[in-house]
């Protein structure tokens, strides 16, 4: 039996190779959005396994006002800094200048109380995106990759404290 795409989850191919084809399309194929809680938790505990060493720095906090003044997104840009400099110098290397943003989808739940007393856990993804900028050398990427981790957590910052109630679950993924 042929898994399913990971990323649609088309379950129709007869052959591995026909999965194959379907994941290397230039149209990617568009992802499944879960509907119910219980498809986030299954993400949560894939990705905050404790046996990859790559999640390590990502410890769960219970106190959420504790957790608003953590500096996260630094310390993550941190973490993935000299991957996202390999790929800025990939492509400039390959033209003279390039134009980059970088955005964060970010995972943030709010506890919700009906009129009956029982409490609702709604999670909602969020982009958050630093500035477009030119760049023009390598010397710029640095300063780049800086700023645009400054604005996004200051985008971050702002959705947790302005009174919505919204709790930092985490970062999905990082665009460029």
């Amino acid at each position: 039996m042929i898994a399913p795409c990971p990323r649609c989850g088309k379950n129709n191919f007869k052959k591995t190779c026909e999965l194959t084809a379907h994941l290397r399309r230039k149209f990617k194929c568009k992802p499944i959005r879960p509907k119910s809680s219980e498809a986030f938790i299954q993400v949560e505990k894939v990705l905050q396994s404790k046996d990859n060493r790559a999640y390590i720095f990502n410890q769960p906090i219970d106190n959420p006002e504790e957790c608003k003044n953590l500096p996260y997104m630094p310390q993550l840009m941190g973490l993935i800094r000299p991957k996202i400099t390999e790929v800025l110098q990939t492509e400039l290397h390959r033209k003279d200048q390039i134009k980059s943003a970088i955005v964060a989808l970010s995972l943030y739940s709010i506890t919700k109380r009906n009129p009956d007393g029982i409490s609702e856990i709604t999670y909602i993804e969020n982009h958050h995106s630093g500035e477009m900028r030119a760049i023009l050398s390598e010397g710029d990427i640095d300063e780049h990759i800086t700023k645009s981790a400054g604005k996004i957590d200051n985008h971050i910052e702002k959705t947790l404290k302005k009174g919505s109630g919204y709790v930092l679950k985490r970062i999905l993924e990082i665009f460029i």
